[in-house]
Parts: structure tokens; sequence; C-alpha cells
């Protein structure tokens, strides 16, 4: 059956001989029919992209190519402007590291100052505290001063 069906429709072929052409334009027809539907799909998905990125609702077709280059240039100079502040943001870190090293010694210097001024304020509390040597012969014995004693206090 299917191959009586097939020589039939070689018969039809070719008494309208004459079809084929058009029925093969009809169907390349219909294939560029959608991809440029396809194509306009994409424009129409650029523009507004493009009109939503420049923050212009009203932006004209023909201004895109312009916008979108405008954009890149703006890309570039954010770009640009972060990699200044990253290096401005390090160079800052950098030097709060040194500055809070130079705190630290600083306070390190301080601490060792004061166990000093400590030890030297403790041996002349002892030294204070002990009796005064006898005069030596022939020298008379003075009395410390009021000045002397509220000094050594």
């Amino acid at each position: 059956m299917a191959f009586k069906f097939g020589l039939q429709a070689l018969g039809l072929l070719r008494r309208f001989w004459y079809l084929v052409p058009i029925v093969l334009l009809g169907i390349a027809l219909k294939v560029v029919v959608a991809e440029r539907d396809g194509l306009q799909a994409f424009q129409t998905l650029a523009v507004s992209a493009t009109r939503d990125a420049a923050g212009e609702p009203r932006l004209a077709v023909k201004q895109v190519p312009a916008q979108i280059a405008e954009l890149g240039r703006a890309v570039a100079k954010l770009k640009a402007g972060l990699e200044i502040c990253t290096r401005t943001a390090k160079a800052a870190a950098a030097n709060d590291r040194l500055r809070a090293d130079a705190a630290a010694a600083q306070l390190a210097a301080l601490k060792q100052g004061d166990a000093a001024r400590a030890d030297l304020i403790g041996r002349l509390r002892a030294s204070a505290g002990r009796p005064r040597p006898p005069a030596p012969p022939g020298c008379p014995r003075t009395e410390t001063s009021p000045t002397l004693k509220g000094i050594w206090r």
C-alpha cells in the first residue's frame, strides 16, 4: 500500500512540477521570517536593557550603540576608581599597622621606664628608712631640714 502511494505521489509530482520551487520558497521564507522574529526579539531585549541601564526610558533605538559605548567607558572608569580606592585602603591599613606597632613600642618603653622609676623609688625609700651612719670624728652632726624630710617622704 505504501509503495502504491509513493508511485501516486511521483505521478502527482510529474504533473505539478512547477509547484516544487514555490513550496521550497515558502519553506525558506518561513525560516527567514522566524529568524527575523528572533532577531527582533533580541533587539527589543537589548534596547530595553540599555534603556534600563542608562536610566533613559525614552532612549531612541539609533542611540543605543552610542549609549552602550558610553556605559562601557563608565564601567572602565569605575574599575580604575575602585583600583585607586583599593590601593589607598591598603596603604592606610599598612599605615595603621605601623602606627599600632609604634604605639606598642612606646607603651613598652613607658612600662620599662615606669619599672625603672619604681625600682629607683623603692631603693630611695629603703635608704631613707635606714639609720644615718655616725658622723666621722671631728665633724659636727647636723640635723635634717624639714624640707628635705618632706621630699624624702
